[in-house]
């Protein structure tokens, strides 16, 4: 009855393999208590081994040679895994719970909920989480309903979320998360995937052998963790979803389960490839701002910096994850230029020297919120005034507290990484982000495009900035190739001025880094008073950041429009002997 709702091919692979499997090892498939209710078959002979190997040469069982199956479906051990997550997917628990769909509607929330409840209470999951699960299920059956007939003719990509059980999940290790020892955002994992059906003596393949598991920030009562189910459910590329039990707290909470970043992340890059030529800058800036510029038909991200920039197929093709902060765009415009003082009306305090150098002895800072037991409980915060984010990522009107995430303020943390794409400069997490030793300023022998690009999203005028799709239109056109003597194009090679300059920053900033690493007067909060009430910060991510209005910017110092005009007038061949 179940395979009238999935293609051809998933439909063979549920009679003929899962569901006789399913009824030989519910309790392995967390599906005990359900197979009850279901028509008792002989018991087959396979265990799931054998069924793979059978599996293997059974063609009507596997998903065609065709692109719009997936990157991965030439890999048979790959669709030996994306069978059992269609199979396990959330919407199908109709069929477990013994439903008749010509009585009752399969695809409603209503239909499910007695499964819901059963995994809820098996896993004591914290009530705010269950009904963030209830939420999901209800999005992703929508989905089904809208799409379901487009999906089993492989017009759309199939859209399966199932629910893993924590035992599948070993080797558990929890990622460092660079934020405050007592912020209120939820931990993460790396975790080896060892479901029933893992082949012990077979390759598995490699995305699904160790695996992110991402922790959700979800608390109904705080506007701030308001998480949109459709961003889990529909935006987010994920495997499915688990729980992981907090023992400080006695409940589990749920968890996306998502592909482990085969070639790290930007921030790693950033800090180990010291590019030669402008060729991977450039696709690595056109593929992060494509991502930008895609979310922002619908979202806004709220926390783009280097570390939420994966590389999963390679290390110049970035991928933007984390849904912490992430938002549905309001319907009208976000803009919200009007409210905002200009850059010409607002009184700035450029830093020409550097600041005093952070010291242990320094007058303590107030601890910024006091110890709650349940880490995923905090005081009600509204999007306007919560000041949430990574330093210096986060938009001078958000760190002002005149508005909340918005396109614009993605757009200004992009400006950010463009420039550092080419500086490699980064921000710590261990020492403050001292505004002169980490300034962002004018790069010696930069492309005048580049410069100007990363500048204009830089503004502190939001609504002059570029929109996403500006920016990468602008990058399509960037200027990296030239004519050799030969006649033939070459890639414009970074200036050795660039170089020079990359490398003695460098040494700058590790020197800081090395003197002032973890002396701040609260080790646990990352934060260093100086004098006048300036507040210095590591670079970390906070749910809310005390006293943001007061982190000196260390962005400064870069010439105006018709200063980079009169540049732009210069050659950009590369320098006498490169």
């Amino acid at each position: 009855m179940l395979g009238a709702y999935l293609l051809a091919c998933d439909a063979h692979f549920f009679q003929k393999y899962a569901r006789p499997l399913i009824l030989k090892y519910p309790s392995c498939l967390d599906l005990d208590g359900y197979v009850t209710k279901l028509p008792q078959e002989l018991m087959t002979d396979m265990d799931f081994e054998v069924a793979f190997h059978r599996f293997r040469e059974d063609r009507a069982a596997q998903y065609e040679m065709h692109p719009k199956f997936g990157r991965y479906v030439w890999d048979i051990h790959d669709q030996w895994y994306q069978k059992w997550n269609v199979v396990l997917s959330l919407e199908q628990m109709w069929y477990w719970s013994g439903i008749d769909p010509l009585n009752e509607d399969p695809y409603s929330l209503e239909t499910i909920l007695p499964c819901l409840n059963h995994v809820a209470e098996r896993n004591r999951i914290h009530p705010h989480h269950q009904e963030l699960l209830k939420k999901i299920c209800g999005y992703l059956l929508n989905w089904q309903k809208s799409n379901k007939v487009l999906s089993n003719a492989g017009t759309v990509r199939l859209n399966t979320i199932p629910f893993f059980p924590p035992s599948w999940f070993s080797e558990k290790e929890e990622l460092k998360t660079h934020m405050e020892s007592d912020d209120r955002l939820a931990s993460s994992y790396f975790a080896r995937f060892v479901p029933p059906y893992r082949q012990s003596h077979e390759k598995v393949p490699e995305r699904w052998d160790v695996v992110f598991l991402k922790g959700l920030t979800y608390d109904p009562n705080n506007e701030k963790f308001d998480i949109d189910p459709s961003l889990i459910a529909s935006t987010i590329p994920l495997y499915g979803l688990t729980v992981h039990m907090d023992q400080r707290t006695g409940y589990s909470y749920v968890m996306m389960v998502m592909r482990k970043a085969t070639f790290g992340n930007l921030e790693t890059n950033l800090q180990q490839v010291m590019p030669v030529d402008y060729q991977k800058p450039l696709r690595l800036a056109l593929s992060i701002t494509k991502a930008i510029k895609d979310l922002h038909w619908e979202y806004i991200h709220g926390n783009v910096h280097p570390r939420n920039i994966l590389f999963n197929f390679d290390d110049s093709i970035g991928e933007l994850v984390d849904a912490t902060f992430m938002q549905r765009k309001p319907s009208f415009s976000a803009s919200t230029s009007s409210m905002l003082p200009t850059a010409a009306g607002t009184p700035t305090a450029d830093i020409l020297s550097p600041t005093p150098p952070t010291s242990p002895q320094e007058i303590p800072l107030p601890t910024p919120f006091p110890p709650i037991p349940n880490p995923y409980h905090v005081q009600h915060v509204n999007r306007k005034g919560g000041l949430s984010g990574r330093w210096p990522y986060v938009a001078p009107e958000v760190a002002k507290g005149l508005t909340g995430p918005t396109t614009e303020a993605d757009v200004y943390a992009l400006g950010v990484i463009l420039w550092q794409l080419i500086s490699r400069l980064t921000f710590p997490a261990n020492a403050p982000v001292d505004p002169w030793v980490f300034r962002i300023e004018p790069l010696p022998g930069i492309l005048p495009e580049w410069e100007q690009l990363y500048t204009d999203c830089l503004q502190e005028d939001p609504a002059l900035r570029p929109t996403a799709y500006a920016v990468y239109r602008r990058l399509e056109k960037m200027p990296i190739t030239y004519v050799a003597e030969s006649g033939s194009p070459k890639v414009l090679p970074i200036h050795q001025d660039t170089i020079q300059y990359i490398q003695k920053r460098q040494s700058e900033t590790q020197e800081f880094i090395r003197v002032h690493k973890n002396t701040f007067s609260q080790p646990e909060h990352r934060l260093t008073r100086l004098q006048n009430n300036v507040i210095l910060s590591a670079s970390i991510t906070r749910s809310i950041n005390h006293g943001l209005a007061s982190y000196p910017s260390p962005v400064h110092l870069f010439r105006d429009s018709r200063t980079l005009a009169a540049s732009c007038s210069v050659t950009t061949q590369p320098a006498p002997g490169l």
